[in-house]
């Protein structure tokens, strides 16, 4: 692989390009959107996971009735209030239902229901919105499928309780000092959940008895009438004095109180026996974590209220850091940072919660406000870096819309993508993420790097996050930054981009130090824009093959020194005649014929070599007169009459390279929807 400071291939000619810079970091036709939200997710380049990743599917938090909605109808009525035409009828149903089996098809998303809490009414009405969407996941009951619950907002009169109320909204229900700390009044909005619940298990009849949804996520976000929704909030309050007399305690015993109370809650329809339906789902409430410790409860007695899984409990803090106009890293007022994330990471990784999943949200605001593509594509790296196994991505819409119209959909898509492309690049150093618990984490004036070490049993192997924050608010990130990076002592020099740069420096074989990257078909703006053609890096096949690897850097390069550098595959008698793979999917409307380009030398002078090219099993055509030397790039076929490849559009392809003897090294292979894809340069 080679990398001088690139950063895709709109950046070439930075003075003719500041103003289509700006244009490039927003959805098409910006402010006057011009396609649709569903046209733009089934146009995005698809993230590259590393086929037969374990990693965790990503919990929706976008609300598909705001999504999903087509806003160019909207008009204002008479009264000057705004009228949704179609607004949760059969066409706006299946909007939202196509847009949910795009996010799960290609997306690793789960399937998204919506939520019981206001909706238990309508699951059994199969031509309402929420019943479409419903019956859609019972007709398809291997699908994994998640919905989300609000405690504040669900009714106990629903099970012949009096009180149309939430009891969690009331001190009374929860007071420690009351005697009853089995909290039957919690227990009874847990009925009134359950009821709810209930409604979507019956219209779920052709899925798994024991878990009818596969995760379930409630919202929380109330503790009381405090402020803080938490037991933090009655930190000092004398009417929790019967368990905080010993300051050296109290803040424990104030989180063993919240948990016991959302315990209480939740032991009626999950884990329960005597309710089926969700007793092998998966759970998690918003907002368990380590960070912030003045504002958050006590972490090391909330965090087993959330899913356990690989490595403890799975803390679910909020990555909000608020609108771009503010450090992507500090805490202001209700918003927290990168820095706040790392904090509270130290913490829970040190009680044996190796990996976390936060919830995260670029901005819920006009999409000026919002961090861009590039930005938040990098925060979501560093998020993975520090441990996020998945994400909660969310949006949220907190006008009134008969008075505000919601914020457009189209201009946010950017957001449903971010946080799985950066999660395909966990997928690529799986052994490494899963192989380490800590991290390293320096914040330099913006420049960001983050590592994870594996060691032991042979390995000495970095994954390596390294971005450029520092003009996050101009938008103008044509340069990447280089800097130094301190590896437990040993200094390297990286590429910091705008979007993020993943790297594994693989010390293991100290006689063969190995460096790559994952992600450099990373683009910095909206996906819209990013390339058609597929760039793979030779090291980053699909299959499962063993293949060998060389870095060469320039000669003269100082010690430690990888901002320039290519690393190839090489080939030996042995493994020659094994092909190398690369999966690839054709979006809609693009090209469904590809020429293909490879990046290639001979070892050995005085020879050439070749290689050659099948697509799904076929054979395409040959790479001929690889020569020694420099590598060249070059195309199947012949510079004047080059091979192509047909391949579908919406499905997916298998690209095989097969050596034609043990001479070839190889470093890059583009399929280009042109002759000469633009990822070459220019002689």
């Amino acid at each position: 692989m080679k990398r001088i400071l690139l950063c895709g291939v709109f950046f070439a000619v930075v003075s003719a390009l500041n103003a289509q810079r700006d244009s490039l970091q927003y959805a098409p036709g910006y402010p006057a959107y011009r396609v649709s939200q569903y046209d733009q997710l089934c146009s995005f380049p698809l993230p590259r996971f590393k086929p037969g990743n374990t990693l965790h599917r990503n919990f929706s938090w976008f609300d598909f009735m705001y999504m999903a909605y087509d806003y160019s109808q909207v008009t204002k009525g008479q009264t000057g209030s705004f009228v949704y035409p179609g607004m949760k009828q059969a066409a706006h149903a299946q909007a939202a239902i196509d847009m949910n089996v795009e996010m799960y098809s290609h997306w690793n998303y789960y399937y998204n229901i919506p939520t019981p809490t206001y909706n238990y009414q309508d699951f059994s009405r199969p031509n309402t919105f929420s019943g479409k969407i419903t019956a859609y996941a019972d007709r398809h009951p291997g699908m994994a499928v998640c919905t989300y619950i609000f405690w504040g907002a669900v009714r106990p009169s629903l099970t012949g309780d009096p009180s149309r109320t939430s009891y969690i909204k009331k001190f009374e229900s929860i007071d420690p000092c009351a005697g009853d700390t089995t909290y039957p009044k919690i227990r009874i909005d847990g009925n009134a959940q359950r009821y709810c619940l209930q409604k979507l298990a019956d219209a779920l009849p052709h899925r798994d008895s024991l878990h009818k949804v596969d995760f379930v996520n409630e919202n929380g976000e109330i503790f009381g009438p405090s402020w803080y929704p938490n037991g933090e909030g009655y930190n000092r309050d004398p009417r929790i004095a019967c368990i905080q007399h010993d300051s050296a305690t109290a803040r424990v015993n104030r989180g063993h109180w919240q948990y016991t109370v959302f315990n209480a809650y939740k032991r009626r329809f999950t884990a329960n026996d005597s309710f089926p339906a969700f007793r092998n789902s998966e759970f998690s409430f918003y907002q368990v974590s380590a960070f912030l410790p003045r504002y958050y409860g006590e972490y090391s007695e909330m965090r087993r209220i959330n899913q356990y899984g690989r490595g403890g409990f799975y803390a679910t803090p909020d990555f909000y850091p608020g609108d771009a106009n503010h450090s992507i890293f500090d805490r202001y007022a209700a918003y927290h940072g990168l820095d706040c994330i790392a904090e509270g990471r130290k913490t829970e990784i040190a009680l044996g919660d190796d990996y976390f999943s936060p919830f995260v949200c670029a901005g819920w605001f006009a999409d000026s406000l919002n961090y861009r593509p590039a930005q938040w594509l990098a925060a979501m790296k560093a998020l993975a870096m520090m441990g996020a196994e998945y994400y909660y991505p969310a949006f949220f819409n907190t006008s009134n819309p008969s008075v505000k119209m919601p914020v457009d959909p189209r201009g946010y898509m950017y957001q449903v993508v971010m946080p799985i492309y950066a999660q395909a690049v966990t997928s690529r150093f799986e052994p490494v993420f899963f192989g380490t618990k800590d991290f390293t984490y320096a914040n330099e004036k913006g420049l960001l790097s983050i590592y994870r070490h594996q060691v032991g049993n042979g390995k000495n192997i970095y994954a390596i996050h390294a971005s450029d924050f520092s003009g996050e608010k101009k938008y103008d990130a044509a340069h990447p930054a280089t800097r130094k990076i301190v590896l437990d002592g040993e200094r390297i020099t990286v590429n910091f981009r705008p979007q993020g740069s993943t790297y594994i420096y693989d010390k293991s074989d100290s006689a063969n130090v190995i460096f790559y990257q994952l992600d450099a078909w990373h683009e910095n703006a909206h996906p819209w824009y990013w390339s058609k053609n597929f760039d793979f890096e030779a090291e980053l096949h699909d299959d499962s093959n063993a293949v060998l690897l060389h870095t060469d850097r320039p000669a003269g390069a100082a010690r430690g020194d990888y901002t320039d550098f290519t690393t190839y595959v090489y080939f030996t008698d042995r493994n020659c005649s094994v092909p190398l793979g690369y999966y690839f999917e054709p979006r809609n409307n693009d090209s469904s014929t590809y020429y293909v380009w490879v990046r290639a030398r001979c070892a050995t002078a005085g020879k050439k070599t070749s290689c050659s090219i099948f697509a799904d099993g076929k054979k395409c055509g040959n790479v001929m007169d690889i020569q020694p030397g420099e590598f060249r790039w070059y195309v199947m076929g012949t510079t004047k009459d080059p091979a192509k490849v047909e391949a579908a559009t919406g499905q997916q392809h298998l690209l095989q390279l097969k050596a034609g003897d043990s001479n070839l090294q190889v470093d890059r292979i583009i399929l280009s929807t042109t002759k000469v894809p633009a990822e070459i340069p220019a002689k």
